[in-house]
């Protein structure tokens, strides 16, 4: 993937992210405050969508690649963890699952494969980068 698609494709994860992490916060908060739902770990896993949605909509918008900070590449990698987790409360069974029906399991889903592909892209930019410098150097 080359950086320019590397970019628009972090922006279009990231809004993915921020507006499915909005509607929950708000629609869940709005409709029923006292919904099961709402508790410390959902409430920390929604953080996180935001916080990593609105990471990859700065960067992706604000800078070129390798200007990414080599922490992003984490980020995205517990971001990818925690999706995985929730596929793995629905598919356990879990009770208090954060993903609740068909239609948010098919979204986080699409999440999961969005982050990995974003932070595998950005992984094989910088050791490609990397590379190139070595290369140059003639080493």
């Amino acid at each position: 993937m080359n950086e320019q698609r590397l970019r628009r494709f972090a922006v279009g994860v990231g809004v993915l992210l921020l507006l499915e992490g909005l509607a929950l916060a708000v629609g869940v908060r709005l409709t029923d405050p006292s919904n099961p739902w709402v508790s410390p770990k959902n409430d920390l896993l929604l953080s996180l969508d935001l916080l990593v949605g609105a990471v990859l909509c700065w960067f992706g918008r604000r800078s070129e690649v390798g200007e990414w900070p080599s922490t992003l590449g984490s980020i995205l990698l517990v971001a990818v963890v925690v999706h995985g987790f929730r596929v793995w409360e629905v598919v356990a069974g879990r009770s208090d699952a954060f993903v609740t029906s068909t239609p948010l399991v098919a979204v986080t889903l699409v999440k999961l494969v969005g982050v990995g592909v974003v932070f595998v892209a950005f992984a094989r930019y910088r050791a490609d980068r990397r590379t190139a410098e070595r290369l140059a150097r003639g080493e």
